[in-house]
């Protein structure tokens, strides 16, 4: 079971899709050495991968995390939160139904 990058073969063949299922299986069944192989491969001190795989939903969505920032050269941290959330709520109340007032010019 090794981890493979995400431009390799086995991703055009059966999609990112079903990658990161079977990814999300192999580290459900030995979740020790998932999170050894993930330090390994992008060089990570094993006590934060365990804190990434602590903070999101699934394995695989840590390694995707890892990818990101191994692809977009940003600290992990930094390509997990993405957004600020004040920005996030921001930029939801923007997309909200303009308010009009009549009788303004």
């Amino acid at each position: 079971m090794m981890l493979i990058l995400l431009n390799s073969p086995a991703i055009a063949g059966g999609g990112l899709d079903g990658f990161l299922n079977n990814l999300n299986i192999q580290a459900r069944a030995d979740m020790n050495g998932f999170s050894a192989r993930v330090s390994t491969q992008f060089g990570v001190p094993l006590p934060q991968v365990h804190a990434v795989i602590g903070s999101v939903a699934a394995p695989a969505d840590a390694f995707m995390v890892f990818q990101l920032g191994q692809m977009t050269r940003m600290p992990p941290r930094k390509g997990r939160t993405g957004i600020p959330s004040q920005q996030r709520e921001r930029m939801g109340s923007d997309r909200q139904e303009p308010r009009y007032q009549t009788g303004v010019a």
